[in-house]
């Protein structure tokens, strides 16, 4: 046949075509090249038995492979039961060991595993030391980190810690296996014998003080042994003396807080609106609201607490007199009254107290105390019995809270009163302190 062949093509009954020029020629003409196809299907069929031996040749170099690592799994699992059984770890307790045997471990890492184990084992037998003692640290005081609290200031309530006391419980050892690495931990329950202070309802307590005079001296003494203000929950000292040292408190010194300085004179109440024959300063105790406001930290307590420093003061006792007011939901606007017998003022300075939510009051309407209020002649307490009731604020009458001539005289062995004015010399202030407590003028923090 003189026409050129392109081409050979097989359809799907494994039949040749001959191509010519994109024709398929007849059966006749394609059989001319059945040698071609022929050797092209024993090519295939060589093939297909190729694959089919080389699979049959994998199979014994994969068991061969495998012999290392099942020796592995069974060395593992050896000592996997050594460990446990050091452990005391049971079959139905291995859950409990957290010893996994899904993974193989060599012999260098079960070593390190039993070395830590027994470091683990002696940390546990550590805890059985003696009873240790530890200084405190006293929560009234932010900046302590190691000193002790303060004395216990109510006898019915006994709040006085001198040492932590810990009893080693039984220690729980958690040992963890992997297949590169090894983890030992230890916890360690221990349980600590630590009184707890009464602390609710939460009381923020503030002082001012003159940077001369005895009021500094009294205070410092009060920082020393952790008592007066320093029993509250938190406490702040003001003075116009600027950062005046009052302490160590562990590592830190405590200081107060500056305010700015306001002339002050004398009142006398012959002269028409002057209220009292002490000094008129309010200016000055509205610059310490002012600085209070800016501190922040009273938002976090129920009550807020002015008190002065020649006032004997019990802070556990007063939380006595204030839970019944504090609700669970937040406390209501409201100052306790403390002086039933003098007809002019009711809120005697030397302790004022205020719920957080009476002073936001104020904070938001002192404005209108300050322009419609004819407080120049005044006194701070009478100022802020007078701007409360103003503003609308409501007020509770407590006649016991307060223990001073004029209003209700209480002596310094009742155990009730919160409070006892005035003691103006550190001797004295101690006096009544160990008086009303019963106990022994406190050691130095």
């Amino acid at each position: 046949m003189s026409s050129k062949l392109d081409d050979v093509q097989e359809d799907a009954g494994n039949r040749l075509f001959l191509v010519e020029q994109g024709r398929l020629l007849p059966d006749a003409v394609a059989e001319q090249d059945q040698p071609g196809a022929a050797w092209r299907r024993s090519v295939r069929a060589m093939l297909f038995l190729a694959c089919g031996f080389a699979s049959f040749a994998v199979l014994p170099m994969a068991w061969f492979r495998s012999q290392p690592a099942l020796q592995a799994l069974q060395l593992h699992q050896a000592n996997t039961l050594t460990l446990a059984e050091v452990m005391g770890v049971t079959d139905d307790s291995a859950e409990n060991a957290n010893i996994s045997t899904s993974k193989a471990l060599s012999k260098s890492d079960v070593a390190h595993l039993f070395d830590s184990y027994a470091q683990v084992k002696g940390l546990a037998q550590n805890t059985s030391a003696p009873t240790s003692n530890a200084s405190v640290q006293n929560a009234s005081v932010p900046t302590s980190s190691t000193s002790s609290p303060g004395p216990s200031l109510d006898s019915d309530a006994q709040v006085e810690v001198t040492a932590i006391t810990r009893t080693a419980t039984t220690a729980t050892t958690t040992t963890t296996t992997t297949i590169a690495t090894t983890t030992a931990t230890s916890t360690t329950s221990t349980a600590i014998t630590l009184p707890q202070t009464p602390k609710l309802p939460s009381l923020f307590c503030f002082a001012l003080v003159m940077p001369q005079g005895p009021e500094l001296a009294l205070i410092k003494s009060h920082f020393m042994r952790r008592a007066g203000i320093f029993g509250c929950n938190d406490q702040v000292v003001f003075s116009s003396g600027g950062h005046i040292a009052l302490g160590v408190a562990g590592n830190t010194t405590f200081h107060t807080l500056p305010v700015p300085k306001v002339v002050m004179t004398k009142g006398n109440v012959a002269i028409p609106g002057q209220t009292t024959n002490s000094w008129l300063n309010t200016k000055l105790f509205m610059k310490v609201f002012e600085a209070i406001l800016h501190d922040g930290r009273l938002w976090m307590h129920d009550w807020v607490v002015k008190v002065d420093a020649d006032a004997v003061f019990f802070p556990d006792r007063l939380r006595k007199h204030v839970a019944p007011l504090t609700g669970h939901n937040g406390t209501d606007a409201m100052y306790v009254r403390n002086c039933g017998k003098n007809p002019y003022i009711h809120l005697m300075g030397a302790i004022e107290v205020f719920s957080k939510q009476a002073l936001q009051t104020y904070f938001d309407n002192k404005w209108k105390c300050e322009s419609q209020l004819l407080w120049q002649g005044w006194g701070e307490d009478y100022y802020m019995e007078h701007c409360l009731d103003h503003l609308g604020v409501r007020y509770v009458d407590d006649y016991k809270l307060l223990g001073q001539s004029g209003c209700e005289f209480a002596p310094c062995s009742n155990g009730w009163f919160a409070a006892f004015h005035p003691f103006k010399d550190v001797n004295s202030w101690w006096q009544c302190w160990s008086l009303s407590t019963g106990q022994n003028q406190p050691q130095l923090v």
